[in-house]
């Protein structure tokens, strides 16, 4: 059977709260403790791009890496990626299959295995099977019972609290932050965003503002205490200027130190680096960009970051949103660079159907309900355009315009 087969056959068990299971898991497969440095990523906004960049330093820097992250957009095998790649479909079974011949039907002796916990245990062997050194595992819900969080850091990241996952993780950003805090380790480095503050003790770790930052201006620059490195060549303008690439290299230097040398092709490696779904530009004439944006700050970022590249544009937005969202706030933060709207679902129903969106909006304006797919909207559209709201939406977008294995659109 097909991790993707069995994945939909374990679907019902959900998101338990718990490491007892990943850790029996683990234990009984000897991947506790891999011959690697494993790198958490965890955070609101940010992890995947974050992630990305890190991972891409590293093997700029001749290291063997895997990278896990989550939700995929179209296919699962792009959560697992070796020196950057996509793993294969058979090599991801192959582990698969290994996994379940010791845990028939995903159950270890603590119990049976959450669809998320299942694959974080895929990807561990894996990583061991194919003698990764580097593993950066971006965190999927919280923190501090994330099954990422069964394996011991090298490093902690976190890149941001905002209120999102209210549901589980807590109704404050005090409550937020406190499961976010959960992969921070006593005696182990921890690089923190700005955003964590005043939500995490910094304490000794390195907080972006205080103890690094990357600093826009006519010469772009990376600053770490004494340590300040021009970034020449590189264009302030793109989005990838942000905290996560400040993250990233805060990350590979004190977790490397590398040479000035070395650390330049990091920076070049990682701003050079992009994620699917994340601001993504797919066509030109007129523009199409996809981001899946969910929460309030991530929309705050991308109206910023699109004011600061297509200065003056203005977007048809197609928006749809996840229940338990704060989608009236997310449109509020549209309306900058917000043209008109089309309010939109999905064919798997994962999004709040379009018709109750409508139902409690601020007051925008005039908008458009729209019970097809999004695909239909861009077939002929004229105008720029923006699809924005969740990576759910995002993903049925991409797949249905056609990409490659790297989610290039095709055509």
């Amino acid at each position: 059977m097909s991790l993707s087969s069995f994945l939909g056959e374990i679907e019902g068990r959900g998101i338990q709260p718990g490491l007892e299971r990943i850790q029996c898991a683990l234990d009984e497969l000897e991947l506790r403790n891999l011959d690697a440095d494993v790198i958490l990523v965890g955070g609101t906004n940010g992890k995947g791009s974050t992630a990305k960049r890190i991972e891409s330093g590293y093997r700029a820097l001749g290291f063997k890496t895997f990278l896990y992250t989550s939700p995929h957009l179209v296919h699962v095998e792009e959560r697992f990626r070796i020196n950057g790649v996509k793993t294969s479909t058979k090599d991801l079974d192959d582990a698969h299959t290994a996994c379940l011949a010791k845990f028939p039907e995903g159950r270890c002796s603590a119990g049976l295995l959450t669809p998320f916990e299942w694959m974080t245990l895929v990807a561990g062997l894996l990583a061991k099977t194919q003698a990764c050194e580097i593993l950066v595992l971006e965190v999927g819900l919280g923190g501090r019972f994330d099954a990422t969080n069964a394996f011991e850091p090298a490093v902690s990241v976190i890149t941001g609290i905002d209120l999102d996952h209210m549901d589980r993780l807590g109704d404050d950003l005090a409550s937020i932050g406190r499961e976010k805090a959960g992969i921070m380790r006593d005696g182990i480095p921890c690089v923190l965003g700005a955003t964590t503050q005043p939500w995490i003790d910094a304490g000794n770790a390195l907080l972006e503002g205080r103890d690094f930052q990357l600093s826009r201006g006519a010469e772009p620059t990376f600053t770490l205490g004494d340590d300040c490195l021009e970034l020449v060549g590189a264009d302030p303008h793109l989005p990838v200027f942000d905290s996560s690439l400040a993250l990233a290299l805060a990350t590979l230097k004190i977790h490397q130190d590398p040479s000035p040398s070395d650390f330049e092709r990091c920076v070049r490696a990682a701003a050079a680096s992009d994620w699917p779904g994340r601001m993504q530009r797919v066509a030109d004439t007129p523009l199409l960009i996809l981001d899946g944006g969910h929460n309030p700050s991530a929309i705050e970022w991308l109206v910023s970051a699109l004011q600061r590249i297509y200065v003056d544009t203005r977007f048809h937005v197609i928006f749809g949103a996840r229940p338990g969202k704060d989608h009236r706030s997310m449109v509020h933060g549209l309306r900058p660079i917000l043209e008109r709207l089309t309010l939109v679902g999905d064919r798997e129903k994962f999004l709040v159907p379009p018709n109750t969106l409508a139902d409690d909006l601020p007051e925008i304006g005039a908008f458009r309900v729209y019970e097809g797919p999004a695909i239909d909207l861009l077939k002929e559209r004229t105008e720029p355009t923006l699809v924005v709201g969740s990576l759910y939406l995002v993903g049925e977008v991409l797949g249905d315009l056609g990409v490659d294995d790297e989610l290039r659109v095709l055509a």
